[in-house]
């Protein structure tokens, strides 16, 4: 009695410290995805840039001021900045010129300078910050932003071009130096990019929002509140940018369209994605799924990227139930069952891309854990045949097959779901496999038994009960994991809450006869002295409440 009354003394001390514990040892495979997505989406950016610089280098340098001489070696940093400087100077002497006496001379000449700080600055080896930051201080964003403002020079595309691929390049700053030269006029300036009547000025304006707004909230907020989610859906609905020309025009600039979306999806920007009411989340959900409905989305290879991110957008928002019911919805609306269409991916995953086919299968993922109705919807299309399909193929894939299993124990939330999925191959197939997975993968697995033990009924405890893998499941509770340790505690306290009623003929609780064969009582006792005060307390409720002591 003494060692039970000093386990139920903890009870109530649970506090704030032991929330803040147990938020940490919160297990998100999502976090490792993300790092991934950010050095992809770096590596676009580079790409990108690279591209349009060369398209501003086809244009032949026909006019370079006499006075001036072109240099490309410098005898240190200050040396190359006193010929950014130079540059700058013959921009402001081009512009005072032109608003004179407007010639191709003129504008050629300002297109050149505009090349050559990029070459300069921006694209060389090192991709030097310091150049970046003291090529701001020069005041460069002052001087060019007159050539994107002014109507005269409107009709010139490639100056424009040039100039907001040298701007969107100076936006690879650091986020701290880069936000003191942002203000409402560069804001004004790169939100008409969006909005021009030209499909390369769209192109060259997303290349450099995309720079704009990466990773820096206070810009990310200061775009969103200039309804920035509004024109971006305006650019998918332009039919210019729905041309034959596929693989080139469309996808160029639909690629930085969607990965500029997707900024705004970034899971440690919590409290600005709160801000996105629900009516932006559904045109992300539309354009996602116009693009995702496309057979050339899939067909050509061209597109990967552009396929990934679409995915991955229906991947991010897809986490609320109301927003999973819009997607249904468009289903409807548009005669396309694009759900049945990431069945057809899943099922026949060797075809595609493991990107792909983990991101479409984590969209399903989340679909399961959403209204009930859709969960059903899926199992009646076989879904569960497609996970077991997943399992197997991509068997060293520890993270996709501790996600699989994840969005099993969540169909087995539903109670009336427990017995479709014990009689499914895949139950067996997590219970032959158990001791050759990895820890993620074994722990999704005990959740599925802990989901039994939590909805299931008699007849679903017993399958558990009786078979090798209720000692597996015991034993497990010797680890580390603390979560993994409340979980596997909360199903044995209501698998012996269920069979609380029914004793042998000796007098004995039958489960508790069973479980002993495993020596659930010397795994407690061992978790008396658990460093968790939460898991303390989840001993000391089922020593009270079902096991008998003496005094």
């Amino acid at each position: 009695m003494e060692q039970i009354d000093k386990l139920t003394s903890y009870q109530s001390e649970q506090n704030d410290q032991n929330e803040q514990q147990h938020e940490q040892e919160e297990y998100d495979y999502r976090d490792i995805i993300s790092k991934k997505k950010e050095n992809y989406r770096v590596e676009i950016r580079k790409k990108k840039m690279n591209e349009l610089l060369a398209k501003s280098r086809s244009k032949p340098i026909l006019a370079i001021n006499k006075e001036f001489v072109h240099r490309t070696t410098f005898n240190n940093q200050e040396d190359r900045m006193l010929y950014v400087q130079q540059l700058l100077n013959s921009i402001q002497a081009s512009l005072q010129q032109a608003r004179i006496e407007l010639n191709e001379q003129l504008i050629e000449q300002m297109n050149d300078y505009c090349t050559y700080i990029i070459e300069t600055v921006i694209d060389i080896k090192s991709n030097d910050q310091y150049l970046i930051e003291q090529t701001l201080k020069l005041g460069t964003i002052d001087v060019i932003l007159p050539i994107l403002e002014e109507e005269i020079f409107k009709e010139f595309i490639y100056l424009q071009s040039n100039v907001y691929n040298l701007l969107g390049s100076l936006f690879y700053a650091d986020n701290q130096i880069l936000q003191s030269y942002i203000n409402n006029r560069v804001v004004n300036v790169v939100l008409n990019s969006l909005v021009s009547n030209e499909s390369t000025i769209i192109e060259y304006g997303l290349f450099m929002t995309g720079n704009l707004i990466s990773g820096n909230k206070k810009l990310k907020e200061m775009l969103y509140e200039q309804n920035l989610i509004d024109i971006l859906f305006q650019i998918h609905s332009l039919d210019k940018l729905n041309t034959d020309n596929y693989g080139q025009l469309y996808y160029e600039g639909i690629k930085d369209y969607i990965w500029l979306i997707s900024v705004f999806l970034e899971k440690n920007q919590g409290k600005f994605k709160s801000k996105i009411c629900t009516k932006d989340f559904k045109k992300l959900i539309e354009i996602s799924f116009d693009l995702a409905c496309d057979e050339k989305f899939y067909e050509s290879q061209d597109v990967k990227t552009t396929r990934n991110l679409v995915l991955n957008i229906l991947d991010s928002v897809n986490t609320q139930d109301a927003l999973i019911s819009y997607f249904y919805q468009l289903q409807k609306i548009k005669n396309v069952n694009l759900i049945e269409r990431f069945l057809f991916i899943m099922n026949n995953c060797s075809k595609f891309d493991i990107i792909v086919v983990q991101i479409i299968s984590r969209f399903i993922f989340n679909v399961i854990a959403g209204p009930d109705e859709f969960c059903e919807d899926l199992l009646n299309q076989n879904i569960l045949d497609a996970f077991k399909l997943l399992y197997e193929y991509y068997r060293d894939s520890h993270i996709f097959k501790a996600e699989i299993a994840w969005s099993v124990s969540n169909i087995c939330t539903n109670s009336k779901y427990i017995e479709y999925v014990m009689d499914h191959p895949i139950y067996k197939l997590f219970l032959d496999t158990f001791d050759y997975q990895s820890s993620d993968v074994k722990r999704e697995i005990l959740y599925v038994a802990i989901q039994v033990f939590k909805g299931g009924n008699h007849n679903q405890m017993k399958k558990i009960i009786s078979s090798d893998f209720m000692g597996k499941y015991i034993r497990s509770m010797n680890t580390q994991d603390t979560r993994l340790i409340l979980g596997l505690l909360e199903g044995i306290d209501y698998l012996l809450h269920s069979f609380a009623q029914i004793f042998t003929a000796d007098g004995e609780n039958v489960i508790l006869s069973s479980l002993e064969k495993y020596n659930l009582s010397g795994m407690l006792q061992e978790l008396q002295s658990h460093k968790s005060e939460s898991v303390y307390s989840s001993v000391a409720k089922i020593i009270q409440n079902h096991f008998q002591y003496s005094d």
